[in-house]
C-alpha cells in the first residue's frame, strides 16, 4: 500500500521510492535468471562433451577388440574355422576338376558337330556329277565317307552339346571363382595369414584362365576362329595347371586333419 497523508492523498516521495525499488528487484531477478540459464547451458554442454568423449572412446575400444580378434585363430569363430568348412574347398575343387574335363569333352563334341558340315562339303566336291539319265554305279570312297559323316552329324545333333557346354562353362566360372575366394578366406580365418606358394599361385592362375576363356565367348559366337582356338588353348592350359594342383592340395588336406577338429 502506498503511504497516505492524513488527508488521504498518496505521498509523492514514497511512490517514487517504491517504484524504484521494484525496478531494482526486477533487474536483479533478470540478472540472476540469465546467470542460471548460462550455468545450466554450461552444464549441458559439459555433459554433452563428456558423453561424446566417452562414446568415441568406447567405439575405439570396440574396434580395437574386433581387430585383435580378426587376427586370432583358436576357436573364436566356431564352425567357420573348423574341419567341415576347411574340407569344403578341396571337395568342391575335385568336383570342379571333373567338371572341367567334362566341359572339355562337351566342347570338343560341339566343335565336331560345327565342323562336320565343312568336311561333308569338301567331300561332295570329290564326287563326280552324273550326267542326265546316267545311272550311278557302286558308291565311291568319298560317297561312303559322306554317308558316315551325315549319320554322325545326326547323332551329335541329338546330344545338345552346345547348350550343355555353355552350362558347364557358366558353372565353372561362377563356382570356381567363388571357391577360390572361399579357400583364401578359410585359410586366413583358421591361421590368421595366407601362405604364398605353388598352390596359392596356381589357384590364382586357374581363376584368371577361367575368366580369359569366358571373355572370348562373344567373339567365338561371331565365328572368330582365332578366338575359338585361343579358347581351347587356354582351357588346355587350365586343365594341366589344375591337375598339377592335386599333390599340393592333398598336402593341405593332410594338415587340415592334423590341426583342426570337427565340426
Amino acid at each position: 500500500m502506498l503511504a497516505m497523508r492524513a488527508t488521504g492523498m498518496p505521498v509523492r516521495g514514497c511512490t517514487k521510492t517504491t517504484a524504484k525499488n521494484t525496478r531494482i528487484r526486477t533487474v536483479a531477478r533478470a540478472v540472476q535468471g540469465e546467470k542460471k540459464v548460462q550455468y545450466d547451458l554450461g552444464r549441458v554442454e559439459d555433459k554433452s562433451t563428456k558423453t561424446s568423449t566417452v562414446g568415441w572412446t568406447q567405439l575405439a575400444t570396440a574396434l580395437t577388440l574386433v581387430a585383435g580378434n580378426a587376427n586370432a585363430a583358436g576357436g573364436e569363430y566356431g564352425i567357420l574355422e573348423g574341419r567341415t568348412l576347411a574340407l569344403l574347398h578341396p571337395a568342391v575343387e575335385f568336383f570342379l576338376l571333373g567338371a572341367t574335363l567334362y566341359a572339355g569333352y562337351l566342347g570338343l563334341q560341339w566343335r565336331s558337330l560345327r565342323t562336320i558340315g565343312d568336311e561333308i562339303s569338301e567331300l561332295k566336291k570329290q564326287v563326280p556329277a552324273l550326267a542326265e539319265g546316267e545311272s550311278s554305279g557302286p558308291k565311291s570312297e568319298a560317297e561312303r565317307k559322306i554317308d558316315e559323316l551325315t549319320a554322325k552329324r545326326k547323332e551329335l545333333a541329338k546330344g545338345g552339346f552346345r547348350d550343355k557346354h555353355n552350362a558347364m562353362g557358366s558353372l565353372l566360372l561362377g563356382l570356381g571363382v567363388t571357391m577360390t575366394a572361399e579357400g583364401c578366406f578359410n585359410t586366413f580365418l583358421r591361421t590368421g595369414k595366407l601362405f604364398p606358394g605353388p598352390h596359392l599361385y596356381g589357384g590364382m592362375g586357374i581363376t584368371v584362365l577361367w575368366a580369359m576363356a569366358a571373355a572370348l565367348v562373344p567373339e567365338m559366337q561371331k565365328g572368330n576362329n582365332t578366338a575359338r582356338n585361343l579358347h581351347i588353348g587356354l582351357n588346355v592350359a587350365n586343365v594341366l595347371l589344375f591337375v598339377s594342383q592335386v599333390p599340393s592340395g592333398l598336402e593341405i588336406v593332410d594338415k587340415v586333419f592334423q590341426f583342426t577338429s570337427w565340426p
